[in-house]
Parts: structure tokens; sequence; C-alpha cells
């Protein structure tokens, strides 16, 4: 996609429209320039920036935007990584980049569960993501951890 067709329409759409007006569209737009924008290595930039996103969203429309924003995350995750292991590398370097109530729940959430009889290496990428999880000590990020494991 041609970055500046993306800007300039971004820019005019932004003028159009307030982001409460047609706050799915925004989100979109806003995940797809986040991808143009991210440089290699791509998985890790792009990962920063959703997390950066998800915080903005979160200042200014308080943690309920999250409901909103996991099914509009998920279908561009479905369109950008044809390999399944990107997906999850990708879940990775979000908690890698911060491990916080957001980011945990948010990989929770998206984060389709790995058959250990599948691929080695997906298996040890989910393995490391679940491993990070484990580690928080959030009571809310342990109850959606125990109900993901369920």
């Amino acid at each position: 996609m041609d970055e500046n067709f993306l800007k300039l329409f971004t820019e005019y759409w932004e003028r159009l429209f307030a982001p409460v007006e047609m706050f799915n569209e925004y989100v979109l737009l806003k995940l797809l320039s986040i991808k143009c924008e991210s440089d290699e290595p791509f998985i890790k930039n792009f990962a920063k920036g959703i997390v950066t996103f998800l915080e903005q969203l979160i200042a200014e429309y308080s943690p309920h935007v999250h409901n909103k924003f996991k099914p509009l995350l998920k279908k561009v995750l479905d369109s950008i990584f044809e390999k399944k292991i990107d997906k999850y590398l990708f879940f990775y370097n979000i908690l890698r980049f911060k491990t916080t109530t957001s980011t945990c729940i948010l990989v929770l959430d998206v984060m389709d569960k790995v058959d250990e009889y599948g691929s080695k290496d997906l298996f040890k990428i989910f393995n490391d993501v679940i491993h990070i999880l484990e580690q928080v000590k959030d009571p809310i990020v342990k109850i959606y951890f125990k109900s993901y494991k369920s």
C-alpha cells in the first residue's frame, strides 16, 4: 500500500469525522497506518505501535474501549499475518515491550490456543507467551489467565 496515499486519506478522513462518529473505521485506519509505518524488525515495531495506540485509546476513552478494540485488532492480524507463528511472535513482542494489565488481557482475549502436536516452533513461542503471562501478579490478569486455560 502506498504510505503517502494512506497518510493523505487519513488526514482528510480525520477532518471529516470525529473518532466517536465512526470509531471502528477510525481504529482500522490507525491500525493500517501503524502497519505501514512499522520498520524492520516489523513484528517488534508493529507490536510497539499497537501497544502505544491502545494506551492512547484507553487514556482518551477509558479501559472499556478494550472491548471495541479487540475484534478490530483480531481482524487486522488475521489479514496481516499469513504465518501463524508470526502472530504469536507479535503477542510475544507485545508482552516483551510492556507487560501491563491491558496488554495481558489483550493477548489473552485475542490469542488462540495452540495444539502441542502442531509445529514445534509455534508451540515454543506460544509457551513463551504463556510463561510471561503466568508471572503476572495482577489479580484480574490471573482471572483472565485461568479462564483462558480452561
